[in-house]
């Protein structure tokens, strides 16, 4: 979140509104005003931000969720890596962890990609539309 709108963790800087609309793209000059993402009900409980979805989209929550813990809840947390590398715990395990931590930032981004035949792109983008018109050749 950025103030009042959210900012894509993918697109570098693209933020969206409260409506899903495209707010700003830094290095354009100009919104996107076909770029669009989903707006869901959301809700804070237990220290968590939980956003409602439903096959009908017009459906509204059904239930509130209870919460738990309060505002004074404390999370816990551990990540565990294992580095074997004759390079030395000094450079292997801090590089190790960095490359797992921004591996497992990717991770929910990657899981919701899904394929648009005519994504919305900055204009500034084309390469990416050429890319995928070359790469096509490779596809049946």
């Amino acid at each position: 979140m950025v103030g009042q709108c959210l900012r894509c963790p993918f697109h570098p800087h693209w933020e969206f509104d409260g409506d899903g609309a495209n707010t700003l793209i830094p290095y354009a000059e100009s919104i996107n005003r076909k770029a669009r993402v989903d707006t869901y009900p959301t809700a804070i409980a237990n220290g968590h931000l939980l956003a409602w979805s439903h096959p009908g989209r017009s459906v509204a929550p059904t239930f509130e969720v209870p919460d738990q813990f309060g505002a004074d809840m404390v999370f816990g947390g551990k990540f565990d890596r294992v580095v074997r590398s004759d390079v030395g715990a000094k450079i292997a395990a801090p590089f190790a962890g960095e490359v797992g931590r921004q591996f497992d930032q990717d991770i929910p981004i990657w899981e919701s990609k899904s394929y648009l035949p005519v994504p919305a792109l900055a204009p500034s983008e084309k390469p990416v539309t050429e890319l995928r018109k070359w790469a096509a050749q490779f596809y049946a």
